[in-house]
């Protein structure tokens, strides 16, 4: 991974791979569950985990206009050793 050294602000490369992917459709409060769906498969399976792990928010309440918690849309995604 790269850094980009801008005052005040970190921005990074994120690295290359292949990884999998949990597309969550809940409220933020309910993205543990979905981390420990996806630790207990890779464990399962002996897949390694790698960092950092990506929250991409795809759908999300809006600032202004509220919009239901409840319809987030929320992309984990989790590097893993091959």
């Amino acid at each position: 991974m790269r850094a980009v050294d801008i005052v005040g602000i970190s921005v990074r490369e994120p690295t290359g791979g292949r990884c999998l992917s949990c597309l969550c459709h809940d409220p933020y409060e309910t993205l543990s569950e979905s981390y420990g769906l996806i630790f207990d498969h890779s464990k399962s399976i002996g897949m390694k985990i790698n960092y950092p792990i990506r929250e991409i928010y795809i759908k999300r309440p809006g600032m202004i206009f509220r919009g239901n918690p409840k319809k987030c849309i929320t992309e984990i995604q989790f590097p893993f050793e091959d």
